[in-house]
């Protein structure tokens, strides 16, 4: 077997690591097995890691087999659970641009969200600037696009349904703090956004809203309430402008 170079990054707060082999998927057209290239890798883990048995998981991405997966027990402490998730998400968000390969940077990224619970459909695009705070609070339908800079604070899930395109820098914003107490604790409620609805550049969806199905929300608009199907809004906050109107059914 040829050798390779596998990429790694782990991060010993949480337990986790991600990885990818650039180049593996020609040499696997040719003759060479993935389970030879797993069993090779699983030892280099072994000594690159240090502590415990590493579960390996993969796929390929492109011409790149990727792999994520757990080093050690801490991760799976029970009484650390929440704290886990917290640092497993800023683990993902601190590596998710630094780590990925440019050549098939959205496979990859959907590749990694997946490792972190997220659920993805068919034919999603998100962008590289896209911040997710939670992936395993992210739900994906088919055809949902998140555009550079958008914040996907999904605190609670936040799910998107078929064919909605969410803008550069829109804010999806799943929690918010009581302020009727001085301690301000944090409060949270899912957002849900419909099929073929539009969140416009730079619009804030706060926690709890529902758009509805072919809503349209302006850009920079602030929605704190429900978002009726089909309707247009604008504003801060925001406000009913138009009813939507298709003029074909080719979408």
């Amino acid at each position: 077997m040829r050798n390779y170079t596998a990429v790694v990054e782990k991060c010993s707060q949480t337990g986790l690591y991600v990885g990818y082999v650039p180049g593996f998927a020609g040499a696997h057209s040719q003759g060479e097995t993935l389970d030879e290239l797993k069993e090779n890798l699983h030892e280099v883990l072994q000594m690159l890691l240090e502590d415990g048995e590493p579960a390996l998981e993969g796929e390929f991405v492109g011409t790149q087999w990727s792999f994520s997966g757990h080093f050690q027990g801490q991760a799976n402490n029970p009484g650390k659970s929440s704290q886990t998730k917290r640092d497993s998400g800023t683990f993902f968000r601190d590596r998710q641009q630094n780590c990925l390969p440019k050549s098939c940077f959205g496979r990859w990224r959907i590749f990694l969200l997946k490792r972190f619970g997220a659920k993805i459909g068919k034919g999603c695009s998100i962008a590289p600037s896209c911040r997710i705070w939670a992936p395993w609070n992210m739900d994906l339908s088919d055809c949902v696009c998140l555009a550079a800079g958008v914040d996907f604070y999904c605190v609670s899930p936040i799910r998107i349904e078929k064919h909605v395109t969410v803008s550069q820098r829109a804010f999806l914003c799943s929690a918010s703090h009581d302020i009727s107490s001085l301690a301000r604790p944090l409060i949270h409620s899912p957002i849900i956004i419909e099929e073929h609805a539009w969140i416009c550049a730079e619009a804030f969806v706060g926690a709890g809203v529902t758009v509805g199905e072919g809503a349209v929300v302006g850009a920079r608009a602030v929605v704190m309430r429900d978002v009726e199907p089909w309707a247009v809004v604008a504003g801060n906050p925001a406000k009913f402008v138009k009813t939507r109107v298709i003029n074909e059914t080719s979408a």
